[in-house]
């Protein structure tokens, strides 16, 4: 059964991989990026292959993004069945070195990314008693990482917001996972 299916962080690297396999299932894809050339590059390629995609350039730490992002989304294929929470940003800093612009920048991607990706999709789930939730956290979150509490504190807070919804959305027959990778090579 084709689906509607919202990736952000689909430009490249795991988001992209993600979406393609989507498209490639038969889904309607939205691909949302801040990095728009890159996504609809990608979004062409998958179209010409036979998925039915659509890219977005938005920024998933601004809630007006996301909300103008998703009124296309319903616009163009309708409800939002899936969504995988892939955007994410790092970068390596020593903890007494992390400044105040850093840290909220790595918290607003992140993690209120995350919050406002999946609140404003989960009206649409609970309506239709179905929904599929992916977070993409981090293994580092668990482990722990030298110059990067930063990113980790965030994909921590990613875990903890995951376990929270899988329990609170159960009921409306919507599933929450988060898949923590280690290193990957994008």
């Amino acid at each position: 059964m084709s689906r509607v299916a919202v990736v952000t962080g689909a430009a490249e690297g795991i988001g992209s991989g993600i979406a393609a396999r989507l498209a490639k299932d038969g889904h309607r894809v939205a691909m949302l990026d801040w990095q728009g050339e890159k996504v609809e590059k990608l979004a062409a390629e998958l179209a010409a292959a036979g998925g039915s995609t659509l890219p977005l350039t938005v920024d998933v730490s601004d809630r007006a993004s996301i909300e103008a992002a998703y009124a296309a989304v319903r616009r163009e294929f309708g409800p939002i069945h899936i969504v995988v929470a892939n955007a994410g940003i790092s970068n390596m800093v020593p903890f007494v070195q992390i400044d105040q612009e850093t840290w909220d920048r790595m918290i607003a991607v992140n993690l209120t990314g995350v919050f406002h990706t999946i609140q404003a999709a989960v009206t649409d789930m609970i309506e239709a008693r179905y929904g599929r939730i992916v977070t993409i956290s981090s293994s580092s979150a668990q482990s722990g990482a030298p110059s990067m509490a930063h990113y980790v504190s965030s994909k921590g807070g990613v875990i903890g917001l995951t376990k929270a919804l899988a329990r609170e959305l159960a009921e409306h027959r919507i599933t929450v996972n988060t898949i923590p990778p280690t290193i990957v090579d994008t």
